[in-house]
């Protein structure tokens, strides 16, 4: 299982919002290319970006940032947050990003999705963000009125590369994955999945790799907040994570 470090800008800023509200932001980092290149030095192989900025409507992106993460690392950078037409998400394949991550349009505009993974092969992942296993849509700001493994499926029909699942009540909490709805997609898809939200230390990430339903594991886990305050330590990480897979 990979260990895909968080990075999530707003502003061009390294933030993180406590269960995606804007008036809970904690800024973290000024230089989200040096934090990139200190995940990289630690062993990193995967870098996960969310713009912020597109995700809650701000007016801006960050297209510019992600592409200066790209050119300035070797990191396969892996991209999500608003990306909700073709131009957009283009521009962010453009930038550099080995793969992006639709969400709220993965469940609007379907056609986008099965568009955008004919076209783009093996770089197109969706987003399914749940909140008590019901689908959150919109920067989580709306519900999507259907289950987790429903849309799961479908995600999968439209022929994505990868899952990644954020149970969004965790995100941000350190109160531990949701290994209950993690091993519930596993059951239900064939693809690739990613676990997001709730990790607070290795020990977690450990529980997540561990974790197999009829041969499948999970492919690899997003850590943002236990990073950033110390619980989990990137190059430690990975050790520990390549250590248990031998």
């Amino acid at each position: 299982m990979d260990l895909y470090p968080a990075i999530d800008l707003l502003g061009g800023r390294c933030v993180r919002l406590r269960q995606g509200r804007l008036d809970d932001v904690t800024v973290y980092d000024d230089d989200p290319v040096a934090r990139a290149s200190a995940f990289e030095s630690a062993g990193s192989r995967w870098l996960h970006v969310v713009d912020l900025d597109r995700a809650l409507d701000t007016g801006h992106d960050n297209v510019e940032t992600v592409e200066a993460l790209c050119d300035a690392t070797g990191l396969a950078v892996q991209v999500g947050g608003g990306l909700r037409s073709a131009d957009a998400c283009e521009a962010m394949l453009d930038s550099g990003a080995a793969r992006i991550v639709l969400g709220t349009a993965a469940i609007e505009d379907p056609d986008l999705v099965t568009r955008l993974s004919g076209r783009h092969p093996g770089r197109i992942a969706a987003a399914v963000d749940a909140l008590d296993g019901e689908v959150a849509v919109r920067g989580w700001q709306e519900g999507g009125g259907i289950r987790a493994e429903t849309l799961a499926r479908r995600l999968e029909e439209s022929g994505v590369a990868a899952i990644l699942a954020t149970e969004v009540s965790r995100d941000g909490m350190l109160t531990g994955p949701d290994v209950d709805g993690l091993v519930r997609l596993l059951v239900a898809v064939g693809v690739p999945v990613l676990a997001s939200g709730g990790v607070r230390e290795i020990s977690d990430l450990i529980v997540l790799s561990g974790l197999e339903r009829g041969g499948r594991r999970l492919a690899g886990a997003v850590v943002g907040k236990a990073i950033y305050e110390g619980h989990v330590d990137v190059g430690e990480a990975i050790v520990a994570l390549r250590s248990g897979a031998e």
